[in-house]
């Protein structure tokens, strides 16, 4: 075996080695580890050739190693384009990181603000259900306020039975001049009447086993409960409007006895 390929090998194994000692000086460029492992056969041919002429006092010939230094640049620009990519895509990685990192814990305080807020709501809520049935329990133990109450019942079924009767009587006036007799509508306005009946008796037991006292159907609070009673009870969250007379706490306080 010849001494020259034994010494090329030589190099070329002292040149990988060199590697690990990077940054590393090439042509005028700084290489790093990474570059001159990318690009290691443009530098082992660069420096072989050197070496070559080194050993025999010679200036290397201008244009000998001239493709090997282009093809190193263009290696070398590579690298580092790639490296410049890898950075701005690992950079791109972690904002996205810290933003969903950043999203995931706002999120969390909007729903943990949230929770508080309905927990607070509903201890709200609470509270204000407890004051008022309180209130209405002791309304509850007023004789006057239960005699107001039962009456505006008492007259809103006296009403009721007034018109079913003012139906029948219309009906059967109707049928005496025609000689027909809706039965639909007449047994409607009896059952009515029934219902009104039932009602006026179960009231009238009811507030004499209380003792409450019956007032007189144009007593003007008595008026306006009755008028109000389909109204709806207002939750304790919901608002009243000022504008309309069923739904004041004077009036709903005496539909929610009534829908006791």
């Amino acid at each position: 075996m010849s001494k020259r390929p034994i010494a090329a090998l030589a190099f070329l194994l002292t040149a990988r080695a060199a590697v690990a000692a990077c940054p590393c000086e090439v042509e005028g460029m700084t290489l790093s580890d990474e570059e001159m492992a990318a690009c290691n056969g443009q530098v082992t041919m660069i420096r072989a050739i050197q070496s070559r002429y080194s050993r025999s006092g010679m200036a290397v010939p201008p244009g000998e190693i001239d493709s090997y230094k282009r093809s190193l640049k263009t290696c070398v620009d590579r690298q580092r384009q790639q490296a410049q990519q890898h950075a701005q895509m690992k950079d791109a990685v972690e904002k996205q990181r810290v933003a969903a990192a950043k999203y995931a814990e706002q999120a969390r305080a909007a729903q943990a603000e949230k929770e508080a807020a309905r927990a607070e709501e509903q201890r709200e809520f609470d509270r204000l259900t407890e004051e008022r049935s309180k209130a209405d329990l002791e309304r509850q133990r007023d004789p006057k306020i239960m005699s107001i109450a039962a009456s505006a019942q008492l007259c809103w079924a006296m009403d009721e039975r007034a018109e079913a009767l003012k139906a029948i009587a219309e009906e059967q006036r109707y049928a005496k001049r025609a000689g027909v007799v809706n039965l639909s509508s007449l047994q409607t306005s009896k059952t009515d009447l029934r219902e009104a009946e039932e009602s006026i008796a179960s009231n009238k037991a009811i507030m004499k086993k209380q003792k409450w006292a019956a007032l007189s159907c144009k007593d003007p609070l008595v008026v306006s409960v009755k008028k109000c009673l389909p109204a709806d009870v207002l939750d304790v969250r919901q608002k009243a409007d000022p504008d309309d007379l069923c739904q004041t706490e004077k009036i709903q306080a005496f539909l929610r006895l009534v829908n006791l």
